[in-house]
C-alpha cells in the first residue's frame, strides 16, 4: 500500500530537479493566473445576450444626425409627442 510521500526522489540529482520544478512552478503559476485574470477582466461587461425586459421602455439613437442639444431636444419633443402613441408598435 502506497501512501503520500512513498514516491520521492532518492538521488541528489532527482532532488535538485524536484526543487527546481517547485520553484519554477511557484513563479510561473501566479504569472499565468494573473494573465488569465487580466483576460477575464478585459471582457466587456455588456457583451452578453440581450434579454428583453417588458417593464423598461427605452429608445436607442444611432447615427450622426444629432449634432447639438437643441436638435436632440426637438427630436425628443417630436418623438414622445402624445399623437405618436397610435403609431407605436408593440413587440412580442
Amino acid at each position: 500500500m502506497r501512501r503520500y510521500g512513498d514516491i520521492s526522489p532518492t538521488t541528489p540529482f532527482g532532488r535538485v530537479i524536484v526543487v527546481i520544478l517547485i520553484v519554477v512552478s511557484l513563479v510561473i503559476f501566479p504569472s499565468q493566473l494573473a494573465g488569465l485574470l487580466d483576460l477575464v477582466a478585459s471582457i466587456p461587461r455588456y457583451r452578453k445576450k440581450f434579454r428583453r425586459r417588458r417593464d423598461v421602455q427605452h429608445v436607442i439613437l444611432v447615427g450622426g444626425g444629432i449634432v447639438n442639444a437643441s436638435k436632440l431636444q426637438d427630436f425628443e419633443v417630436e418623438f414622445f409627442h402624445p399623437d405618436r402613441r397610435s403609431h407605436v408598435r408593440e413587440f412580442d
